[in-house]
């Protein structure tokens, strides 16, 4: 077998394959008597050599699989689906809301940290600045966002400490809401397949133009719609 691109797609060898290649042509040159074995010199050339095509033809492999959206990766992914207006769901941050406790008169910036003692992670004001005025002691609604993207959470009554210390702010509470929870980027499978739906969308009717509609809203992850015959 060698290195072709036939009407089948594009047809790579493995390293044996090219190690029996390149030994048949030098022989085919310089003589059946030459040594190509392993521990001769030649041998040990063909060996590098052909380690180095057989990478090579792995990474032609991966640029050839990089235009077809139900092979392609990442970034490949990415541009073959803008062309059919599809774009992959990006990552985004949990947010809470709560209240900034104040014994003094102090501003909260945006970007100020919060840490979640529960699991130890960090959270930004946004939304912000956040000033007291009086009278004390004054409690104020604010915002934080997870430091971190992804699906990270905050329950109501989350023990939270402050990263930024200011002098007149006593802490933060939610006393009420649990985190909105944000979400990790699309994978590559899930990009796929909401691409297909928004695709089918564009020429079939009824049901499966619905579902490839509501995949589009903001926050939905997944969705399913039946037919009811009987209204």
């Amino acid at each position: 077998m060698t290195l072709a691109l036939t009407a089948a797609g594009l047809q790579t060898q493995t390293q044996d394959q090219i190690v029996a290649e390149m030994v048949a042509k030098l022989r085919s040159t310089f003589g059946t008597n030459l040594n190509t074995s392993a521990t001769s010199i030649m041998g040990q050339l063909v060996n590098i050599v052909s380690e180095l095509r057989a990478l090579d033809q792995q990474t032609l492999l991966a640029v050839y699989r990089s235009f077809d959206p139900n092979t392609s990766q990442g970034a490949a992914l990415d541009r073959l689906a803008t062309l059919t207006g599809s774009t992959r769901n990006g990552a985004t941050s949990s947010v809470v809301q709560g209240f900034l406790a104040f014994s003094g008169i102090a501003t909260v910036n945006d970007g100020d940290l919060i840490e979640n003692s529960d699991n130890s992670t960090q959270w930004q004001a946004v939304g912000g600045p956040y000033t007291s005025a009086g009278p004390f002691p004054e409690t104020i609604a604010a915002t934080f966002q997870a430091v971190d993207t992804g699906p990270i959470i905050a329950n109501a009554n989350t023990n939270w400490a402050l990263v930024t210390v200011i002098a007149g702010l006593d802490g933060f509470a939610n006393p009420a809401d649990d985190a909105d929870q944000g979400r990790d980027q699309e994978t590559d499978p899930d990009f796929r397949t909401r691409r297909q739906i928004e695709l089918f969308s564009q020429n079939v009717g009824g049901l499966a133009a619905i579902r490839a509609v509501v995949s589009k809203v903001d926050g939905v992850e997944t969705g399913r719609v039946y037919h009811n015959p009987d209204t």
